[in-house]
């Protein structure tokens, strides 16, 4: 369990604790009993956050494995114990120098593992070595990734998306983001009849959609929409559909587009 803490990979974690947690803190016990009197209240302080983190990982038994995130500051007030456990066990040791190597490796260690290097490494292999997709880099499932990435393969340069609920904006195009919808465009989303005119009429032309697939019994006369994406509910991601909107009548026109007005920039402006 500790070392999952430490080096576990899985979704949603989102941080690790040091390793020097695992190779710093069983020294605690080399501390003699004497010593540790003598720190009364870091000895308390301490044993307060070690209970809190027990507890913590007692209740959040069903969402194994713990994420550190998740009592981040009983795992920091452990730091001073481990620290001073490690300082007086390295001053003790002085007539024995491999021991003093050990602990300095340890922290060689540590300071490699806090750096980028072995994740950068990890998705070297993936993606040179695996054939991982930029979307499958990190080592688990990025579904929301691959929603981004299809509608920058259907959308042509200057085209207005529409998307109300993802939070991965950042893997679409350049032109796609300077001229996504405002928090108010945002809200004409859904399969009514009115908001597919309003939305047409602001110039979009896919429309993301999260859950149940809309019902395209309700569009409007003179406008056409279809399914080009779908994607099944993956783990906590919902499942998405994108649907592409345009017009029957050739004499129709939408009131807002994205044009490029200053180049290289994209802005969303009224049509004439």
């Amino acid at each position: 369990y500790p070392f999952s803490l430490a080096y576990g990979d899985y979704t949603f974690q989102y941080g690790h604790i040091s390793g020097l947690y695992i190779a710093l803190g069983p020294l605690a016990m080399l501390v003699p009993v004497r010593v540790w009197r003598r720190r009364e209240n870091l000895v308390r302080f301490t044993l307060i956050m070690l209970m809190t983190v027990i507890v913590a990982a007692v209740l959040l038994a069903s969402r194994l494995p713990l994420r550190p995130r998740l009592t981040l500051p009983a795992f920091l007030a452990l730091i001073p114990a481990i620290s001073f456990a490690a300082e007086y066990v390295f001053h003790a040791s002085v007539a024995h120098a491999w021991f003093r190597g050990v602990m300095a490796g340890c922290l060689c260690i540590a300071m490699i593992g806090y750096s980028t290097l072995e994740q950068d490494f990890k998705r070297m292999v993936r993606y040179k070595i695996h054939g991982s997709g930029i979307c499958d880099v990190e080592g688990f499932p990025l579904p929301e990734c691959h929603d981004m990435l299809a509608l920058n393969e259907l959308a042509g340069r200057g085209e207005r998306i529409n998307i109300s609920w993802n939070d991965y904006k950042y893997w679409l195009r350049a032109d796609l983001i300077q001229c996504l919808a405002s928090r108010e465009e945002q809200g004409l989303s859904g399969g009514a009849s009115e908001n597919w005119e309003n939305l047409y009429d602001h110039g979009f032309r896919f429309v993301e959609n999260a859950g149940d697939p809309w019902n395209l019994t309700q569009v409007p006369e003179g406008l056409q929409v279809s399914l080009v994406y779908s994607r099944e509910a993956t783990g906590l991601s919902q499942a998405v559909q994108l649907y592409e909107l345009g017009s029957s009548d050739l004499d129709r026109a939408p009131s807002v587009g994205c044009r490029q007005v200053n180049p290289p920039a994209w802005s969303v402006v009224r049509e004439d």
